[in-house]
């Protein structure tokens, strides 16, 4: 989905008044050592089910304070934060050079470049981070691949998804790793007996995950994501921001059971 801006009160920003520039600048260096790489993988497969993968549309705060909306993908496996160019240039955000190694099935390597701060908001709580991002031209395709039927799955009206088109192929925005996976949960979950998914509560809503059948399993292809990452990329960035949390606050769905 295209990012929309919202309005918010805006920072104290000086460059803000700046005209934009279409394209990545302003990049500070940063030196260092590598000392371990970042994993990734996908795989495309014929599976009998589809897995919907947890997203969410958060808040990302440009370089002038304003809220805009993004789709981030919540990876439980993932401990690295990745960010795609164009948020990057859509937002007109700093970027800062750096040297992030990027392995894959079979020790295919690559490094990555480039490295952006993320200051990400929930709609529905007090629940906002600051995240180091590694920049990628493309995360991954279109979540999730085809379009899936939800209308017999009993969500009740009013609840509030962190994505509500959760069911409706789209491109990410950010992958957001584990520990901001762990950090959002909440107690509440929700589940019905069947080839239903499961509704898991969230600082950023509620999030649609798990087995469901498929109408065409040949048409489907299969995507799994395993990401280590490399534990120097905070500390690369380390001198130019830190991390804020937040408290969470519980929130209570009334469907699934």
């Amino acid at each position: 989905m295209p990012c929309e801006s919202e309005p918010a009160q805006k920072n104290n920003r000086n460059d803000c008044n700046n005209e934009h520039q279409p394209q990545l600048s302003r990049t500070e260096e940063i030196n260092s050592s590598q000392s371990g790489v970042t994993v990734c993988h996908t795989y495309k497969g014929k599976p009998s089910s589809q897995i919907p993968l947890a997203t969410a549309i958060v808040y990302v705060r440009d370089k002038c304070g304003q809220l805009v909306k993004c789709r981030a993908l919540l990876d439980s496996a993932s401990q690295g934060h990745f960010v795609t160019e164009r948020l990057v240039q859509q937002l007109h955000l700093r970027i800062f050079k750096a040297q992030i190694p990027v392995q894959g099935i079979n020790e295919v390597t690559k490094t990555i470049h480039y490295a952006a701060s993320l200051e990400i908001k929930s709609r529905f709580s007090i629940w906002e981070t600051k995240i180091d991002c590694a920049v990628l031209h493309k995360i991954t395709g279109m979540i999730p691949f085809a379009f899936v039927d939800s209308s017999d799955w009993g969500i009740p009206e009013g609840l509030m998804l962190a994505d509500e088109n959760f069911n409706r192929p789209n491109s990410i925005d950010i992958l957001l790793r584990a520990g901001v996976f762990c950090e959002v949960l909440r107690h509440d979950k929700k589940m019905r007996p069947g080839n239903y998914p499961v509704l898991q509560d969230t600082d950023l809503g509620w999030i649609v995950s798990g087995k469901i059948p498929l109408a065409a399993p040949e048409e489907v292809p299969r995507k799994g994501f395993l990401i280590r990452s490399n534990d120097n990329l905070d500390q690369q960035l380390q001198r130019f921001w830190e991390i804020e949390e937040m408290p969470n606050k519980t929130w209570t769905g009334r469907n699934f059971v």
